[in-house]
């Protein structure tokens, strides 16, 4: 017997036309956010800032990480939650895990920020400017930097469990599953490498 096939929605069409939808908020103060992506976690909306050029930075930060409640209530009123100034552009999403925020920045630093209050639990060097978003799985933290270089550091210290080569100008974050990171190179390769804890 033939399946009857699901009648459109407006859901499947992307239109609005008979939906109940409303703008709950929105603040014009964080216009320079990077169109890169945003994380979500226990009420904080979290993204990166870039330096200033000839946008207008929330607050004058000089680059950094912002953390705004989603709450309306809390959100109307346009303040942060906390602010992290890194002095340096951060690109990528952030990522958070168990209650920390990661970032990283073009000049190759990864900052490991309480989720909660803002504060620096650790920052490491990567050696090259990241533009990817940082990847966690099992006590991991990996980052791809642009020459092309994965590290694999420890979540709780920031301490380099180890580093893989793969190749050059890589812009992309990695993926991880099952104990392997893949990521795509320029070199027209995808690489998938498993690395040791």
């Amino acid at each position: 017997m033939r399946p009857k096939s699901a009648r459109p929605t407006t859901q499947d069409h992307g239109s609005s036309a008979n939906l109940d939808l409303k703008k709950s908020w929105s603040v014009p103060n964080y216009a320079a956010i990077f169109p890169t992506g945003l994380a979500i976690s226990g009420g904080l909306l979290y993204f990166g800032l870039p330096v200033p050029s000839d946008v207008k930075v929330l607050d004058g930060l000089n680059g950094g990480v912002v953390a705004i409640p989603v709450d309306l209530e809390e959100a109307s009123h346009g303040k942060p939650a906390w602010t992290f100034q890194t002095g340096e552009t951060v690109k990528g999403a952030p990522l958070v895990a168990e209650g920390v925020v990661y970032a990283a920045s073009d000049e190759g630093h990864v900052y490991a920020l309480d989720a909660r209050s803002g504060s620096l639990r650790w920052k490491f060097y990567a050696g090259a400017k990241i533009d990817g978003s940082p990847v966690y799985a099992d006590g991991l933290v990996y980052v791809v930097d642009d020459s092309g270089v994965i590290h694999a550091l420890r979540a709780a210290s920031g301490e380099e469990a180890w580093t893989f080569q793969v190749g050059s100008g890589e812009k992309a974050s990695a993926s991880v599953a099952d104990g392997v990171v893949y990521v795509a190179s320029w070199d027209h390769h995808v690489y998938a490498v498993e690395g040791s804890r």
